[in-house]
């Protein structure tokens, strides 16, 4: 994520950034579990970029270890699950547990293999156990599903075409 669903106003409680969010910074080496709202760092480096190169004093460095900050995606072991990600997580799974008492769509749109098991394999493991479920996968490039699931319906034209078609 990049903080644009909270900026569209969004309820930061009904959002749960799974991956992360670029929005944040953290500790490359995940040394303390605090996150680091960036907007005022970004925006100070884009002022004084020049020739594609932001001046020296603006590299963050963690202020526990004193080492190197990386953006907030889930890329690495070094990941950090603050309190926010758990109480997200912990809302998600109530979400999810009381939806698919129900007859429930699963929207999937573009999820690969970088991180299977956080949103694709769940998704297919739902659909496959549930007859209630039915999971829509919009992804041109891995359209199918690892195990065979009856209530599966797998689209691999253009992402942006099938929602314009949708909301038409």
């Amino acid at each position: 994520m990049d903080g644009q669903f909270e900026k569209s106003g969004f309820d930061k409680e009904r959002i749960f950034a799974v991956q992360g969010d670029y929005a944040y910074l953290q500790c490359a080496d995940g040394c303390h579990e605090k996150l680091y709202y960036n907007e005022n760092l970004v925006r100070k480096m884009v002022r004084q970029t020049t020739d594609c190169r932001i001046p020296s004093g603006l590299v963050p460095h963690c202020p526990v270890c004193g080492g190197k900050m990386d953006v907030h995606v889930r890329k690495d072991r070094y990941f950090v699950q603050d309190n926010q990600w758990y109480a997200s997580y912990e809302r998600y799974e109530d979400y999810m547990e009381k939806a698919c008492d129900e007859n429930t769509l699963l929207l999937e749109l573009g999820v690969g293999y970088n991180t299977p098991t956080i949103i694709r394999f769940p998704f297919e493991r739902l659909a496959a156990q549930r007859k209630n479920i039915t999971l829509a996968r919009i992804n041109r490039d891995y359209p199918e599903a690892q195990n065979q699931i009856t209530n599966l319906l797998s689209f691999d034209e253009n992402i942006g075409s099938i929602l314009s078609d949708i909301g038409t």
